[in-house]
């Protein structure tokens, strides 16, 4: 049902900030659609649901070694170039 009318409805406040976060983390935004691809089964090659949830965390798994590792230092290099501004000043 929801799916006939999501071209009708407009964004909510919560979907619009996950649409530019995402839009601010575009390597998050592709893992995220890789994940739905699974869900949603787009190569049509998941007959069981067990399959599906295989796939789905072994996904998971990488990500938390990536992120744990990534994360970090995009922090890092944003606390950096705020402090260069800071100190230009």
């Amino acid at each position: 049902m929801v799916e006939r009318f999501r071209d009708v409805e407009e964004k909510t406040p919560l979907q619009e900030k996950i649409a530019v976060k995402l839009e601010r983390h575009p390597h998050l935004r592709a893992r995220i659609e890789g994940l739905l691809d699974i869900i949603d089964n787009a190569g049509d090659d998941i007959e069981k649901a067990s399959v599906a949830e295989q796939r789905v965390m072994e996904e998971l798994r990488g990500w938390g070694t990536r992120h744990c590792i990534v994360g970090p230092r995009i922090r890092s290099v944003r606390k950096q170039k705020n402090w260069n501004r800071a100190k230009l000043r």
